[in-house]
């Protein structure tokens, strides 16, 4: 709380300004929370947009995320093929420019609010306006649907590289299912599930991503059908949707 209100304070310049803060310091977190918003709102819709991109990560990732992943995962925008590493954001400038309202252990690498009542100001009706789980099923996706996953794997090593190179596929392999599942009534991510897993090769990364970083082994996903990874999801929509298909597009069904 003494740290929000010094930034409160500290965000003026003119001296006239700094004294009519000291006489409106915010005296609860949920009042502080908002003026931290409020700041953040008033430095740009750029600003803004980026940090509702890592608070929204935040606060609907399935498991705490390490700030390799969150860089990649705020990084990552729909209808991307690649992730340009120019594209990632310095850990420390993340966490200045969210304002006190994250922390970043560098010993674990772990990012995540940074305190419990963040989250509980993030429930509360006063929260901004935070990502869609539409919006997170397609940075899932379009991760998945990278033009490097076309490329072949046979072996545990390459699969561990691929998973040093992007950090973030280690969560998307784990959890993109659970995140589409829940935005499965939304058309344009049913179409995205098509785009992606038509891939046998996608398929397989997809799979054997998941199966490496759950139990460090690997298996043959081979004849895992887009109906299967459909199915094995739990997207009762999009497989109404792709059923749906006129018959000269069903073919994609039987790869």
């Amino acid at each position: 709380m003494v740290e929000f209100q010094l930034n409160y304070v500290l965000a003026r310049t003119e001296p006239r300004k700094i004294m009519a803060a000291l006489q409106s310091l915010p005296h609860d977190l949920p009042e502080a929370y908002k003026e931290v918003f409020k700041r953040i709102e008033m430095q740009g819709a750029d600003r803004k947009d980026l940090v509702v991109k890592i608070i929204s990560w935040i606060r609907y990732a399935r498991r705490t995320l390490t700030m390799d992943e969150l860089r990649e995962a705020i990084a990552t925008e729909p209808g991307d093929t690649d992730l340009d590493p120019d594209y990632l954001l310095a850990p420390g400038f993340i966490v200045e420019i969210s304002e006190s309202l994250i922390s970043h252990d560098e010993s674990s690498g772990y990012v995540g609010f940074s305190h419990f009542t963040v989250y509980e100001f993030l429930n509360s009706l006063e929260s901004p306006s935070l990502f869609s789980p539409v919006d997170i099923a397609k940075v899932c996706l379009t991760c998945l649907g990278f033009e490097v996953f076309e490329s072949p794997c046979e072996s545990a090593e390459v699969v561990e590289e691929m998973l040093q190179i992007h950090p973030f596929c280690r969560y998307v392999a784990e959890y993109w299912g659970s995140h589409t599942r829940a935005a499965d009534e939304d058309s344009e991510v049913q179409k995205l599930v098509l785009s992606v897993f038509v891939s046998e090769s996608k398929r397989w990364w997809a799979l054997t991503m998941k199966r490496y970083v759950v139990s460090g082994d690997m298996w043959d996903n081979k004849g895992q059908t887009l109906m299967h990874i459909i199915a094995k999801n739990g997207l009762a929509l999009t497989c109404k949707f792709a059923l749906e298909l006129p018959l000269d597009r069903c073919v994609l069904l039987s790869y």
